[in-house]
């Protein structure tokens, strides 16, 4: 299912995304509020954490 406005389209993650979010995940300042550490592969796991 996708949510669209004249903006901008959500959707769910999917693994096909992984590619894209893989760079901006290297940037160290997002885990100053996330305890996590930057992936090492672009063989993310997308799967919903509960």
């Amino acid at each position: 299912m996708k949510i669209y406005s004249q903006r901008l389209c959500l959707e769910p993650l999917k693994p096909d995304h992984a590619e894209l979010l893989f760079d901006g995940l290297q940037s160290g300042s997002i885990y100053d509020f996330i305890e996590d550490v930057p992936p090492e592969s672009e063989a993310l796991n997308l799967t919903p954490q509960r």
